[in-house]
């Protein structure tokens, strides 16, 4: 429930005039969400998945 609201909060202040307040709250629950205890993200994972990627399917270019 608390993601949830946290969620609906954001998107309602992203509409708002307090956007730089948006901002701040949500670079705080990403630092919060990805640097939890044992919990947080998986970045080793992350890298070996792109490194496979790249491996696999080449450099793209992002331009086209």
């Amino acid at each position: 429930m608390l993601y949830l609201t946290t969620c609906a909060g954001l998107i309602l202040l992203r509409f708002t005039k307090a956007q730089s307040f948006y901002y701040i709250v949500l670079v705080a629950l990403f630092l919060f969400s990805a640097f939890r205890f044992k919990v947080g993200c998986d970045w080793s994972g992350y890298l070996n998945q792109r490194f496979l990627f790249t491996r696999f399917f080449g450099k793209r270019n992002r331009c086209g």
